[in-house]
């Protein structure tokens, strides 16, 4: 996992002036995320449901697994951020009080760090919703590459009982032999006179 574009967001993040999370912002917040979790969940009981045949080859069912573990693992992920998320926003809402450093003697080119410092709780709340609104957005992908995994997983299972099937119905070359059969002397060359 790249950490380096999560870094970033959270910094921007506290960088983003304290209350800029309004009652109308947080609404929408709280609903994206919980539309995210709700998409989630689906898509991970679709992919933990995912059947693997026994027909398959040892290295096909290797491979599928730790396909299917990565993809679990980024869907995971996704819902605690979304969780994480909505429950950063919600304690947005009710409050989060200043840290009471106004005592500390500092020196007037240093008041702007005061009121950063003040606000900090504030600002790392929102850094976290808005990097939970990163990991949230950028894994939705991982949504769609999961639906591909399942269809393709049980395309293949399908093709392979009707390989299966075909190679049990089909008739054998006797059969062919005994149903298309020639008498003697098919085929042979004549000689042609007139």
């Amino acid at each position: 996992m790249r950490k380096a574009p999560h870094i970033a967001v959270f910094t921007v993040g506290l960088l983003i002036p304290a209350r800029s999370i309004d009652d109308g912002l947080a609404a929408l917040l709280v609903t994206f995320f919980g539309l995210v979790a709700a998409g989630t969940i689906p898509a991970m009981s679709l992919l933990s449901g995912s059947v693997m045949s026994p027909t398959r080859s040892v290295a096909r069912l290797i491979t599928l697994k730790a396909s299917l573990d990565t993809l679990l693992r980024q869907l995971s992920g996704m819902l605690y951020a979304s969780i994480l998320g909505a429950v950063a926003v919600i304690v947005l809402v009710f409050g989060v009080p200043s840290l009471p450093i106004g005592w500390l003697p500092v020196p007037d080119y240093l008041s702007w760090l005061m009121v950063f410092a003040a606000d900090f709780p504030e600002r790392a709340l929102q850094a976290l919703v808005l990097l939970a609104l990163f990991v949230a957005g950028d894994r939705i992908r991982v949504i769609k590459l999961t639906f591909k995994m399942a269809l393709k997983a049980r395309f293949e299972m399908a093709l392979e009982e009707a390989r299966r099937r075909t190679d049990e119905n089909a008739p054998s070359a006797e059969d062919v032999s005994e149903a298309f059969s020639t008498p003697p002397g098919f085929g042979a060359k004549v000689p042609f006179s007139r």
